[in-house]
């Protein structure tokens, strides 16, 4: 952003601040800059201190799960189906084999998690659920080992109710769990509707005698993919949708002549971010999709002036994706590369776009993790690849994650 600040019309990132119901850009510095946040109930985010947070209703939540600066989160409502997310001391969790003390430390920084030691061979912890055919399901724990040692053992979706095989897409999975506390899941789709028994820990593996095994934060989720965690106590829960809308006006984009920027990656199927007309029938699109390709649209009265979809990129990865427009000149980058260009097609007029919505508009609600968003008057092609590209392999590098060996 620093390099071009003449052409800058709008940037946001998590760094701008918020308060309940409101997201600030860095640019503009007024309130009508600001993004609209709606989320009619509480959501949870990793914070900076690493621990997991519940955040109010309407609060956004600038999540810091993948290291360093924090990235907005948003996603789709979601509903955790066991009643007791965290109180493995009820009757609905059958223990088998195994002792169950609480009082432990738990990935929230209080003492609610509690300790599964083994009494036997083959020892688990267990509810039951009864599923709908053809449901999606996704079952995730949070699971620590008590003496710091390595211990296999699994989860389970249950039998009957889920393909007999292993991994995502079957009914258990494998893990290893390690000294560390760490999100396991398994993620498959159901063949039938009945009651299952859902393997908590110690599914089809078991947990063996002298095992000891922390346990906080089981969730169950109709869902194709683990969301972000959903406390209960007492009742399923749902956290509701995230909405960020409506930031600028028609005074903050440059209807005629630009560039849209989205650093961002996709969770679940993704979704899209649009600067737009109060119509919708006029848009800049940026979209990450489910299969993991990347699409830009550039629409003026609902057709279609270029439209691009590219897939050498993964949107499941951290991606700075740009798209330019003028008359007769529109160019797609990602990641400093040209990725795409149409020589032909007409813009708007002055004054047509006047919001940005990290929402689709209104035809859906985003999943992904939001670094920066940027808009500038138009920029040259040298323009466009600094604007996109690294400074460095090390800023490169820490973009996507990627371990230096």
């Amino acid at each position: 952003m620093a390099q071009l600040p003449s052409k800058l019309r709008f940037a946001f990132t998590p760094s701008g601040g918020y308060k309940a119901g409101a997201l600030y850009p860095i640019v503009p510095n007024d309130n009508v800059g600001n993004f609209d946040v709606v989320r009619n109930s509480i959501g949870t985010r990793v914070n900076k201190d690493g621990l997991i947070e519940v955040m109010d209703a309407n609060v956004p939540r600038l999540d810091y799960s993948d290291g360093g600066c924090p990235k907005l989160l948003t996603e789709l409502s979601s509903i955790n189906k066991l009643p007791y997310s965290e109180d493995f001391s009820q009757s609905i969790y059958q223990k088998r084999d195994l002792t169950i003390s609480g009082g432990y430390l738990s990935p929230k920084g209080d003492n609610t998690a509690y300790l599964c030691t083994g009494n036997d061979s083959d020892c688990a912890v267990n509810t039951n659920f009864t599923t709908v055919k053809n449901y999606a399901y996704t079952l995730s724990v949070y699971l620590k080992s008590n003496n710091g040692e390595n211990i296999d053992t699994s989860i389970s979706l249950g039998s009957g109710s889920f393909p007999n095989s292993e991994g995502d897409g079957g009914k258990y999975k494998n893990i290893t769990i390690s000294g560390e506390w760490k999100r396991y899941y398994i993620s498959s789709t159901a063949t039938s509707a009945s009651v299952t028994v859902i393997g908590v820990l110690g599914g089809f593996g078991g947990m063996n005698s002298g095992d000891e095994i922390l346990i906080w934060g089981a969730s169950l989720e109709v869902l194709g993919h683990p969301s972000s965690y959903i406390p209960t106590n007492g009742s399923a829960f749902t956290r509701q949708a995230d909405q960020v809308t409506n930031a600028g006006d028609s005074s903050t984009f440059n209807s005629q002549s630009g560039v849209l920027l989205w650093d961002a990656k996709k969770i679940g199927s993704g979704g899209s971010i649009t600067i737009n007309d109060s119509s919708v029938s006029n848009r800049v699109l940026l979209g990450i999709n489910t299969n993991g390709t990347i699409t830009v649209i550039f629409s003026v009265n609902n057709v279609y002036q270029y439209i691009q979809t590219v897939s050498q990129f993964d949107s499941a990865l951290q991606n700075k994706i740009s798209l330019s427009w003028k008359v007769n000149k529109f160019q797609l980058y990602i990641n400093g590369l040209l990725c795409g260009e149409d020589t032909s097609g007409i813009v708007y007029n002055s004054g047509v776009l006047n919001q940005l919505s990290l929402n689709n508009a209104g035809n859906g609600y985003l999943q992904a993790k939001t670094k920066s968003i940027q808009h500038y008057d138009y920029l040259s092609d040298l323009e466009m690849e600094e604007l996109t590209g690294y400074d460095s392999y090390s800023a490169m590098t820490s973009q996507f994650n990627f371990n230096v060996l």
